[in-house]
């Protein structure tokens, strides 16, 4: 199988990489199942709900262990082994199964990613539902970029969502940089610094 098609994910359609037969739905042989955004939107905020913001950093840790996954696969089962290319294929991966329009804004090998999300159709449902909410919600998909760029940087990096639409803006910013690097003396980064609550080696055993 050549690697090529990572190139532009809609081509999957085409070269028949997604499979439904028999209740089963599979993209790239991973099953999964689909839902409606207000579905998971109604999921997190009962978590969050019934187990406060500790749900945020699961779901962080959670996306950055599944995304440094997939990178490790796409390099050795695939081939894929340019860091742009790696970056476009994850990107574009998550702009498929409806995570947003990703624009990569900076990229540093030595230890920088900032995305913004242009389109976080999760924000717009939960705004919908719930109406604007004074914080961040994206730690998922924080967490999935921060696994992108930890497996792109090959070091220890932290991710942050700067600004949210949820916050009235127009653009939700991730941004992720080297753990030494985040000035933890600054309120907001104080406050929005992933805590580590479950055990991350247990977790990647299984992913």
């Amino acid at each position: 199988l050549q690697h090529d098609f990572f190139l532009n994910f809609y081509s999957i359609y085409a070269l028949n990489h997604i499979s439904l037969k028999e209740g089963e739905f599979s993209i790239w042989n991973i099953f999964g199942i689909i839902f409606p955004m207000d579905t998971f939107v109604l999921m997190y905020k009962i978590l969050l709900d019934y187990f406060g913001t500790d749900i945020n950093y699961i779901l962080y840790f959670l996306g950055k262990a599944q995304v440094m996954g997939m990178v490790d696969v796409q390099r050795k089962l695939f081939g894929v082994r340019k860091d742009q290319e790696v970056l476009n294929n994850i990107t574009q991966q998550a702009e498929l199964i409806g995570m947003g329009n990703l624009k990569v804004i900076n990229f540093k090998k030595e230890g920088l990613l900032v995305v913004n999300n242009l389109n976080s159709q999760f924000c717009k449902r939960y705004i919908k539902l719930f109406g604007h909410h004074n914080d961040s919600i994206n730690y998922f998909l924080t967490g999935c970029l921060t696994g992108l760029a930890q497996s792109l940087c090959n070091k220890n990096m932290v991710g942050i969502e700067m600004v949210c639409i949820m916050q009235k803006k127009i653009v939700c910013r991730i941004e992720i940089k080297g753990k030494e690097e985040w000035d933890v003396n600054v309120d907001f980064i104080k406050n929005h610094f992933p805590k580590t609550i479950i055990n991350k080696n247990i977790l990647e055993k299984h992913l």
